[in-house]
């Protein structure tokens, strides 16, 4: 998203149009949209991530330009548009009111991972009977994965792999700057891969031979 201010001098600010405080009343104002925007019932989280105006070098010039962007994260397939109308209501409440223009780009990714109930337990017992692994069900995650494209083709079912060991090198959580993994966890997923694909080969087969 661009906000197209209008540029000047620090020692008349009124001269200008700065984008930074604009941006600001933008950013407090999607990051209420889960609360005021959407059902209590329904879970949404609208991050801002980037922003970028001015420089370092010159701190006495009021930049006529400002770009933003962020990411909103939800389980139900109707929020997103719904985020996306009330921005753009916010947009032209705001920047109309300062008499700014602007550029808004809003994309809809990858949409939530929904297990099937079938295969997932079929999952959880091949995994119990043939591997010395803990099989636990976790909450709801809002990470984005992509894997949700083939759930929306065929039932199926997203496992993950725990790769941690209670070590302080390990604990990190993902995208911070020391995230590091046991990397036994590469071979525990190894087999639970083979070990699902083989056996539910088997009960495949042996429904077939039954005519089932």
């Amino acid at each position: 998203m661009i906000i197209y201010g209008l540029g000047g001098h620090a020692s008349t600010p009124s001269k200008a149009i700065n984008p930074i405080n604009i941006a600001s009343k933008l950013i407090q104002a999607f990051n209420e949209i889960p609360s005021q925007h959407i059902d209590a019932q329904q879970s949404a989280v609208v991050s801002n991530t980037y922003i970028k105006a001015g420089n370092s070098i010159s701190l006495n010039i009021i930049p006529d330009t400002l770009e933003f962007g962020g990411n909103i994260r939800t389980f139900d397939a109707d929020v997103p548009k719904r985020i996306e109308d009330s921005m753009k209501q916010i947009l032209e409440g705001i920047c109309g009111a300062y008499g700014v223009g602007y550029k808004f780009s809003y994309e809809v990714g990858a949409r939530s991972v929904h297990n099937d109930d079938v295969k997932t337990t079929l999952l959880q017992d091949i995994v119990r009977n043939s591997l010395d692994v803990n099989v636990i069900e976790r909450k709801p995650d809002m990470f984005g994965e992509d894997f949700s494209a083939y759930s929306q083709v065929i039932p199926a079912t997203f496992a993950m792999i725990g790769s941690h060991t209670h070590t302080k090198e390990t604990q990190y959580p993902l995208h911070h700057p020391k995230f590091n993994i046991d990397e036994g966890a590469l071979t525990v997923g190894l087999k639970m891969l083979l070990t699902v694909a083989i056996e539910y080969s088997k009960q495949l087969t042996n429904m077939k031979l039954k005519g089932e």
